[in-house]
């Protein structure tokens, strides 16, 4: 089994927000269901508090760094994770070690390869599907990044995960990979931002799309 570094959280449909306090700053955020919610993203910052109203209303307090003008997105995160569009990945070392297996276990593997770029390993110079590289590029604004790009990075990562992955007799059909596919690439105007959304097929036929975001 891997340590889990990436963590994967459902991000609950957020139907309006409004402005109720100015001292602290503060917004009413109408949505879904708000039962599982654990975290409110401010323009990607965490909310300093938030309280769960009722099923379909949260308050959160805006990061200070932020005011009415520039509140451009929201979000909230579950604790519950279904491996859908609604999956939002995000890479980090928690605070406890935890191992996966799985399905998890199965994405982990494949992102931590996707984002690899080559010839970041001495001995294994050609492994990494260099996304990145990519996301280097898009955040420093020098060249465009294309879907054609990601694609190929997705198809690179996807061929030599299969290979890997071939070497090790253990691995159970949940943890094999039998495709990886970019349904689409969607850029969010307002923050600047690549949203690639890539399907993850295990050979034991389960999927999950999460999304990454930069």
């Amino acid at each position: 089994m891997d340590l889990r570094i990436i963590y994967i959280q459902d991000v609950i449909p957020v139907w309006s927000v409004t402005v109720v306090s100015l001292d602290p700053l503060t917004v009413s955020i109408v949505g879904s269901d708000f039962s599982s919610a654990e975290t409110v993203l401010i323009n990607r910052q965490s909310a300093p508090s938030f309280s769960i109203v009722s099923k379909t209303v949260i308050r959160a307090v805006v990061p200070e760094s932020e005011n009415v003008d520039t509140i451009s997105e929201i979000a909230v995160l579950s604790s519950r994770f279904t491996a859908t569009e609604a999956s939002k990945v995000r890479v980090e070392i928690g605070d406890r070690s935890q191992y996966v297996s799985g399905l998890i276990r199965l994405m982990q593997r494949y992102l931590k390869l996707l984002l690899r770029n080559p010839g970041s390993d001495i001995f294994y110079s050609s492994l990494g599907g260099g996304l990145g590289r990519l996301v280097a590029r898009h955040i420093q604004g020098g060249q465009d990044v294309t879907g054609a790009d990601i694609a190929l990075a997705v198809t690179r990562a996807e061929r030599q995960l299969i290979q890997l992955q071939a070497r090790n007799t253990r691995l159970r059909d949940e943890e094999r990979l039998l495709s990886a596919t970019l349904l689409g690439v969607d850029y969010v105007a307002s923050a600047g931002s690549l949203v690639p959304k890539i399907e993850i097929t295990s050979q034991s036929g389960a999927s999950g799309v999460p999304w990454l975001e930069w």
